[in-house]
């Protein structure tokens, strides 16, 4: 990666806006109060009405059709989700997109998704005769929204199963530490498909209820969708214009166990090597760590060896909550709508609960609840996919810039 002219090696990596569409409201102030009112955003599955055996499934879908955005036909859901959400953290932000126009190649866009273009896809093997283009628009994707939003540094798509937000969060942290970019649009979004409900109930992986992690009645997932990014800004840059901060991203570990297609490590390898890395990376002491969003999906193998990695990794274990049986297992935004919840537990000191659940977890796994905790200075996001995929972020409080 090649670093700007006379810029330091390091520097430091701030979070100024924050843009979030899920199961749980369609912005930032819709999310925190359904969070305060204690309420879930799974439901029942209508579009498997049509089918019989998949009569059971709940998901975590928003109500994002209702806001109905003035955007063209040709846009696929992900997209349109995705436009409303970056408009949300720039403002946030108080940035424009002249102001990105502006930063010119020191502005770059990273982005998750598993599922953007699948619309189109879908149209494109229904039409293709009739229309071709449909098949060059699964591959724009990402193009066209650095193109809307004038974002003229390099873009980056990443597609690692559930563990791609947060790799992508470590992409976007790299760029800006290593001087390769002053602000850094990043974020993960993914929708309700039948592509992916069909894929987990073959594999017998969704939850016949509302998920439950961490519970020794947990019996699988549910699937998400949810729109999430963040404005990742070098420091003195923001502090230039007088921005408000989050917190500060101070490192990342990325791993893979090599174990099973589907399967995690029962040891935990990746999990654990992709924990050390980030607290190593951060050169930071794991006693320093207050909170861990936890991956947690509400299966029986994941949830065990994540809390095996954890107790691995940290000896006593720090607050640990997942946040999955709220918003329903985003996919390719599973690990952007973490990291914002790990962010409202340095800048809010708001520790989402697991709700649910029990935390009644065969064998000695005591561990605290979110709720039995004080003020929290760092916090640790994990993302543990299929494939062996493992990444982890660690962030820090600070002081608002």
């Amino acid at each position: 990666m090649k670093l700007a002219e006379g810029k330091p090696m390091e520097r430091k990596v701030v979070v100024t806006g924050i843009g979030i569409l899920c199961a749980l409201g369609n912005n930032k102030v819709e999310v925190l109060k359904a969070l305060a009112d204690q309420s879930t955003g799974i439901k029942k599955a209508e579009m498997c009405s049509a089918y019989k055996d998949l009569e059971y499934v709940k998901v975590g879908i928003s109500n994002f059709e209702q806001v109905e955005l003035n955007h063209p036909e040709e846009l696929d859901k992900i997209e349109k989700m995705t436009k409303q959400v970056l408009d949300e953290a720039l403002r946030d932000a108080g940035l424009t997109v002249q102001d990105l126009e502006k930063e010119g190649l020191r502005a770059s866009f990273s982005m998750s998704t598993s599922l953007a273009g699948t619309d189109h896809l879908l149209k494109y093997l229904d039409l293709g005769k009739q229309d071709p283009m449909w098949i060059l628009k699964t591959r724009a994707f990402i193009s066209r929204l650095a193109a809307a939003y004038k974002i003229g540094g390099g873009f980056y798509t990443t597609s690692s199963a559930c563990a791609a937000g947060t790799a992508g969060a470590g992409i976007a942290f790299d760029l800006i530490r290593n001087g390769a970019a002053d602000v850094v649009v990043t974020g993960g979004a993914d929708h309700i498909s039948l592509f992916s409900i069909f894929g987990f109930n073959a594999l017998k992986s969704l939850s016949r209820d509302i998920s439950k992690p961490f519970d020794a009645e947990r019996d699988g997932i549910n699937i998400g969708e949810a729109s999430v990014f963040f404005i990742f800004e070098e420091y003195e840059h923001a502090k230039k214009r007088n921005a408000h901060c989050y917190g500060e991203i101070i490192g990342y570990g990325l791993a893979n166990d090599a174990y099973h297609i589907t399967s995690p490590d029962p040891k935990g390898a990746g999990a654990i090597q992709a924990m050390t890395m980030a607290l190593q990376d951060a050169k930071a002491n794991k006693e320093e760590v207050g909170y861990i969003n936890a991956h947690g999906t509400g299966t029986s193998a994941n949830d065990q060896m994540e809390l095996k990695a954890i107790r691995e990794v940290f000896g006593d274990f720090p607050v640990v909550s997942s946040t999955k049986s709220r918003t329903g297992h985003c996919l390719g935004a599973a690990g952007s709508i973490e990291l914002y919840f790990s962010l409202l537990s340095i800048y809010e000191g708001l520790l989402p609960e697991t709700w649910n659940s029990r935390l009644d977890m065969e064998g000695d796994w005591s561990f605290k609840a979110a709720n039995d905790s004080g003020p929290i200075e760092y916090a640790l996001s994990n993302s543990f996919a299929f494939a062996g995929n493992a990444a982890s972020i660690l962030i820090r409080a600070m002081d608002h810039v």
